[in-house]
């Protein structure tokens, strides 16, 4: 579970040089680096993560149907939040079908890429979190708390589809937490991926070929 990755203590750095997350990525096949972890939702199974090799590079896939898990990336050291940029570029060749995530009922999404912060109080289970999700049949500027815990912030980026287009797109967590929470910003403890077709019980494909962290956003490699 998220919980999982929260560490005791917050000394937060800056990385004046943005942080490839998903490097190395190598060799094709099946992916999971070291630094990343996965745990499967409600016992559900995790997707599949692999490598593919195609003509504008290296990227990772997450498919599955009726699956849910999360793939975390724990920082070593908890990162400053104020300045620092997120940079994805994804693609979604297949969304879940009928999935909408303002219902708990069919509450998925074929790629969110969620930022987990220090908690603010000891004892705060789970600790707050962003799931910057792609979606379909929710309004573009879609925001709101998980059905599940007001601590899980869901945030709708792109729109999901049969698009075989990658999208990069540069985001501002800390903006983003102080909009949806108030109050000082907390660090950041890790960055994940989650790919859930579990409500829908559909099937879901999406390509992310770029995850960066740093003070200022980067170009695709």
């Amino acid at each position: 579970m998220i919980r999982d990755v929260v560490l005791s203590a917050c000394l937060a750095v800056t990385s004046p040089d943005p942080i490839d997350l998903l490097a190395p990525l190598a060799p094709v096949g099946l992916w999971m680096p070291a630094e990343w972890k996965v745990t499967a939702v409600r016992g559900r199974r995790a997707p599949r993560a692999t490598v593919h090799d195609a003509r504008e590079g290296r990227f990772l896939r997450f498919d599955g149907d009726d699956r849910a898990a999360f793939f975390v990336r724990p920082f070593a050291v908890p990162m400053a939040a104020d300045g620092s940029r997120l940079t994805l570029s994804w693609r979604i060749p297949h969304a879940p079908v009928g999935a909408d995530m303002r219902d708990a009922k069919t509450d998925d999404s074929p790629m969110r890429i969620f930022v987990v912060f220090e908690t603010p109080r000891r004892f705060l289970s789970p600790p707050r979190t962003l799931f910057y999700s792609s979606g379909r049949n929710e309004p573009p500027a879609f925001s709101q708390a998980s059905a599940r815990s007001a601590n899980l912030h869901v945030l709708r980026i792109t729109e999901s589809g049969n698009d075989t287009a990658w999208t990069t797109i540069s985001i501002n967590p800390g903006s983003d937490y102080a909009r949806v929470w108030g109050g000082s910003v907390p660090c950041v403890l890790a960055i994940g991926v989650m790919q859930d077709t579990d409500a829908t019980r559909t099937s879901a494909i999406a390509d992310l070929r770029q995850l960066s962290w740093g003070s200022r956003a980067v170009t695709n490699r």
